[in-house]
């Protein structure tokens, strides 16, 4: 015979309580300063570390999962800290909210609701490729000889005829239309030598052969290593140690529709200027820019120049 009306447990579950708990809740309390408490939490704990399989600290709450949530926000972010929430229901959904709420610069990254999320969704082509590819399939692949009749010939170089390859297919459909509208443009006798599609291009296919040497060492040591990312890098023998920049005022810009540098790449870099004070550190996304837009373009124009120019004129006197 059941000596407890069954229940469940709506928050956590919905989940049924065991008859045992159900008559240990019946106890008298203890002194939550006491050795049996003490004892408890410890026990707890320890048991809690299993079950998230870490060797690390970890805080019990008491509250809800949203009370969970709002702890995390409260004592990690100030108003204005850039966050990237992923959400896929109803509480990534209150993460947004609260967070905003809280003053902080949120950008959304939606799933299906119910469905997974892709821990690695913010990379972008080029990260991803830089970690799964191996050197020695990057010195087979891309790596070349400079030919006889070049100056350098026989030199080992990444060649600018690669770049540009690789850059173009990571937008392929746009580059393919703004050539089919300017042989359009051409046909019509709309063209000139000097137009927007020409100025642009003749800056955007002005590539260089980049020496081999320089090439397999960054992917190695930016990509793979992260040397820059774990402050680790090394130059000549000595570490560069961002952490020793104390006077020069650092402004992080990035574009919201950067598919090489994804936004929040280049402002991780503020996290490791450890002695700037942050008064001397800013950061600004574009909305709508991507790669090229940031330093090229409307958005260079009326935007970045003039936020850039006021930033060093902030700064120049300090």
């Amino acid at each position: 015979m059941q000596r407890f009306k069954p229940q469940n447990l709506r928050t956590p579950g919905p989940t049924p309580i065991p008859d045992d708990i159900v008559e240990a809740m019946t106890n008298p309390m203890i002194n939550h300063r006491g050795p049996e408490f003490d004892e408890l939490i410890h026990k707890t704990t320890e048991q809690l570390k299993q079950v998230f399989m870490t060797k690390n600290d970890l805080y019990i709450l008491t509250a809800s999962g949203t009370g969970s949530l709002e702890a995390a926000i409260v004592n990690t972010l100030s108003p204005g800290d850039r966050v990237i929430a992923a959400t896929a229901g109803a509480f990534g959904d209150r993460f947004v909210d609260m967070a905003e709420a809280y003053g902080a610069d949120v950008k959304r990254m939606d799933w299906e609701w119910g469905g997974p999320i892709d821990p690695d969704a913010a990379a972008t082509e080029v990260t991803d490729f830089g970690r799964r590819v191996t050197m020695g399939q990057l010195e087979q692949t891309m790596i070349q000889r400079v030919g006889y009749r070049h100056a350098g010939a026989g030199r080992m170089v990444y060649p600018g005829l690669l770049q540009l390859a690789s850059f173009i297919s990571m937008n392929s459909d746009r580059h393919t239309q703004a050539f089919r509208d300017q042989i359009m443009n051409v046909a019509r006798g709309e063209a000139a030598d000097h137009d927007r599609h020409n100025r642009f291009y003749d800056e955007y296919l002005a590539v260089m052969d980049m020496t081999a040497e320089f090439y397999l060492s960054t992917v190695q040591r930016i990509f793979k290593r992260r040397d820059i990312a774990r402050n680790d890098f090394v130059v000549a023998g000595h570490r560069a140690d961002f952490g020793a920049i104390t006077d020069v005022a650092v402004h992080i810009i990035e574009g919201e529709n950067d598919d090489i540098s994804a936004p929040g790449q280049c402002l991780a870099a503020l996290g490791l200027l450890t002695g700037l004070a942050e008064s001397k550190k800013a950061s600004h996304v574009q909305p709508g820019a991507g790669h090229y837009g940031i330093f090229a373009g409307k958005s260079w124009r009326n935007t970045i120049r003039p936020l850039a120019l006021k930033f060093i004129d902030a700064h120049s006197g300090n």
